[in-house]
């Protein structure tokens, strides 16, 4: 008997661990970051019916049928979805704007509105982020302002944002834009229109895939070829993914696989480049012109510039490999700037490291070229910035050439002894050439501007749309509450229109 005893007291010890480190697993895999207060017809929860007053969990997708809504709290954050809308919840974001109001950043609720539209209520310094193709909006966090409410729709690459009360900040491509209490501000690709564009250049090649997103952490939205790249971009790849992009100055960039580059800024007419890799290879292709400064940075290395050609890779966040296959390469320590740099010559590399270098090396031929290899894209450039500038005009000239670039581009030409100017066609943002045709570019750059154009509209119309539907999803929200807290026998609380 007594054996028995102890073994159900095992057998319930044993269940209880099993049960509470389950519960620990749940928890840790998942936050919860609000719930559904009230639902309005048909409302998906990772694509199952939604629950009465159902808790919605960091991942969590949210998605409405026809005639449908959602009205959720998160963690004091209204978010209204109206009809033929999905949307992504997670939990606190560290995102830097919020922390300057002295607010906990890891408490601001994240949402990525993926199509459709939806109102975002907050008050006071609270604050809210919603994701967008290419930009992202913060909502609220002015302490002297009472109450904010923002109406945003997405279709596509485009989207509105509509402030109705309070402000909203959005984060795209170059400065921030602040949308004040009656004004409307649409984006196509993460650029507000009629907002000054930093561009730096754009997609010359690829294969097969690269990404352009505003941080580190986001993988972004898909680049193509002709795709506009702007200061503060963050450009990556994947496993064997390659992109070569020609910057305005007509300097070019070849990026590796499974590569992370920053293009903190590029300035064609100064000549002015600045970047920072996390992760990969990259070639560069730098133009060589009186007074041009070409600066990039990995977590080990600080390289600089002025008209070569030369290679690095981070292999890891304690070394990165720079070498230079054309002219001077001058490399600094980044986490030690008391050592003194050193200078690469034609065919030399070194290994960088967190406070020494290695031994300079010379590479022959068969060694610059297999490094070259790793980034190299096919039918794109591969000699030094001059030759691909003639290249590029050369192509013009058949009828192969580059199509989209906004302005122009400003390329050296000779040395730098003068500068040509590449008047370009085309409706659309970006760089091509090789193996498309002129006709062909240009009638895709019309297409994209059309598409864009509908996605607008199709845009405006649904945030127009949305103060009628939200205040239906308010009311059988708040009948909804009314009928619950009747049954219980309580007071019924004041839901917000």
């Amino acid at each position: 008997m007594l054996n028995a005893r102890r073994l159900a007291i095992i057998a319930l010890i044993s269940l209880s661990v099993a049960l509470n480190n389950f519960g620990a697993d749940k928890l840790s895999r998942s936050q919860a970051v609000g719930s559904i207060v009230g639902a309005k017809g048909s409302v998906l929860v990772d694509h199952q019916p939604v629950l009465p007053k159902e808790v919605v969990f960091s991942g969590d997708v949210i998605s409405t049928g026809v005639a449908s809504g959602a009205y959720l709290n998160l963690g004091g954050t209204t978010a209204i979805l109206v009809e033929n809308a999905e949307m992504e919840v997670a939990g606190g974001t560290g995102v830097s704007p919020v922390s300057e109001h002295g607010q906990d950043a890891h408490a601001t609720p994240t949402m990525t509105l993926r199509k459709g539209a939806m109102v975002v209520r907050t008050s006071g310094s609270q604050t809210a982020r919603v994701n967008l193709p290419g930009a992202f909006v913060l909502v609220g966090g002015n302490p002297s302002s009472e109450a904010t409410s923002i109406r945003i729709a997405a279709v596509n690459q485009a989207a509105v944002v509509v402030a109705d009360r309070g402000e909203a900040e959005i984060h795209g491509a170059g400065a921030p834009t602040v949308v004040r209490a009656g004004k409307t501000v649409k984006l196509e690709n993460g650029v507000p229109q009629g907002a000054a564009q930093q561009r730096a250049g754009g997609v010359y090649k690829q294969i097969p895939l690269g990404y352009v997103s505003l941080s580190e952490t986001e993988l972004g939205t898909k680049l193509s070829l002709n795709d506009a790249i702007y200061w503060g971009n963050w450009v990556t790849t994947q496993q064997h993914g390659r992109i070569q992009i020609l910057l305005g100055d007509g300097s070019y960039l070849n990026v590796g696989a499974d590569a992370k580059m920053h293009i903190i800024k590029h300035d064609a007419t100064t000549h002015q480049t600045e970047l920072e890799i996390r992760a990969g290879s990259v070639k560069a292709a730098v133009q060589k012109v009186a007074g041009a400064s070409f600066k990039a940075t990995t977590p080990t290395a600080v390289i600089g510039v002025q008209g070569t050609i030369l290679q690095w890779e981070v292999i890891s966040d304690a070394r990165t490999d720079v070498a230079s296959i054309e002219d001077d390469v001058t490399v600094g320590l980044a986490q030690d700037p008391s050592v003194p740099s050193i200078v690469l010559h034609t065919g030399q590399s070194v290994s960088v490291f967190a406070h020494s270098f290695s031994a300079i090396a010379t590479l022959g031929s068969a060694a610059l070229q297999a490094m070259q290899n790793k980034t190299n894209v096919k039918g794109g450039f591969t000699g030094n910035a001059n030759a691909a500038t003639q290249q590029m005009a050369q192509q013009m000239a058949t009828g192969g050439g580059v199509t989209g670039a906004a302005g122009g581009l400003t390329s050296a030409v000779s040395g730098g002894s003068h500068l040509a100017t590449a008047a370009v066609a085309g409706a659309g943002a970006g760089i091509t050439g090789g193996a498309l045709s002129h006709n062909n570019s240009a009638n895709n750059s019309l297409n994209n501007a059309g598409q864009n154009t509908s996605d607008l509209t199709s845009a405006s119309n649904q945030v127009t749309s949305t103060s009628t539907q939200t205040t239906n999803v308010s009311n059988e929200t708040t009948n909804q509450i009314q009928q619950q807290q009747q049954n219980c026998g309580c007071p019924s609380p004041n839901v917000p229109k």
